[in-house]
């Protein structure tokens, strides 16, 4: 009997897909690193808790990176509001005076 594929359910649907999203790896982040501070502030072994986190938060790194790039892709949607109509100022020829237009960009 063959093994079954990881994408199959026992009815033979398939399962949703897994995804990481940016909440997701965000709160994986902020529980990792109060659990980091758990080991750092509790054990008597200093030495222990530093290779610990440091080897924990290096193997970290790819979702670190994942995060800020799904970070950076969540705030490309957003730009800075630029206003749709600048006021300048305009000198009507006939008398000298000047006075504010608006005129869209």
């Amino acid at each position: 009997m063959a093994p079954k594929s990881p994408s199959a359910s026992p009815a033979g649907r398939d399962t949703p897909k897994r995804a990481l999203t940016a909440a997701n790896l965000s709160e994986c982040m902020y529980l990792l690193a109060q659990s980091m501070k758990i080991l750092e502030e509790n054990d008597p072994n200093i030495e222990r808790s530093t290779a610990v986190i440091r080897g924990v938060m290096e193997k970290m790194t790819c979702y670190e990176v994942l995060l800020k790039e799904k970070q950076q892709s969540i705030t490309s949607f957003f730009r800075p509001h630029t206003p749709s109509q600048v006021t300048e100022l305009k000198t009507d020829d006939d008398n000298g005076d000047t006075s504010e237009e608006e005129v869209a960009k």
